[in-house]
């Protein structure tokens, strides 16, 4: 048995240094983990929050002056019936006034960008809804 983990000079060979280092690693592993499962199981991310915690951040929000009373009772039926689903509607911008748009083609026009004729044509569809801005890139395409 002593020849098993010694050599002749009695000392004991890599392999059973490397079976006990990988073994130490596993039982770290398996301590860390179940420690981060436990963790886990008190904090969790996707559980929803109580009506209690639903009112609370909402009177906060009216309190600061985010929200009006008015919109806080109408998201607060939206949440507890199930309208709501927390995702903003994506926006790029406001839609501008035909007054910005005039503002922004007469600058263009006097910095020499557009002509006064494909000023007035752009504009004209623009507000007729024909002028959907610039067309798509399609790479590959000429």
């Amino acid at each position: 048995m002593k020849k098993m983990f010694l050599d002749e000079n009695n000392k004991i060979h890599k392999q059973l240094y490397i079976a006990i280092i990988a073994i130490i690693i596993f039982l770290t592993a398996l301590i860390t983990s179940e420690k981060y499962l436990q963790a886990d199981e008190t904090s969790r991310f996707g559980e929803k929050p109580t009506e209690e915690q639903i009112k609370a951040k909402l009177s906060s929000a009216v309190s600061e002056g985010k929200l009006t009373q008015d919109e806080a009772d109408s998201k607060l039926k939206s949440i507890l019936s199930g309208d709501f689903k927390g995702k903003k509607p994506v926006r790029f911008g406001e839609k501008p006034t035909e007054e910005q748009i005039k503002a922004k083609l007469s600058s263009a026009v006097s910095e020499g960008k557009l002509t006064q004729d494909e000023a007035d044509s752009k504009l004209k569809s623009i507000l007729s809804g024909d002028f959907k801005g610039k067309k798509p890139v399609r790479f590959g395409e000429k």
